[in-house]
């Protein structure tokens, strides 16, 4: 009984990122607005430095 519960979570697990993959994959190749590019460079941009101020601290 236990092995076969944690093989179909197991299986739900594996379906869950396969379509995670999949509605990644569709979104990333959307075409953007190129303001819309800039204002998302920029916010990565704005995250990454807080993050590595946070962990030189």
């Amino acid at each position: 009984m236990g092995w076969t519960l944690l093989s179909y979570g197991l299986l739900v697990c594996i379906g869950g990122l396969i379509f995670g993959a999949v509605i990644y994959r569709q979104i990333f190749n959307l075409p953007v607005h190129r303001s819309m590019a800039e204002v998302s460079e920029l916010i990565y941009e704005t995250c990454k430095t807080y993050m590595i101020t946070q962990g030189s601290c």
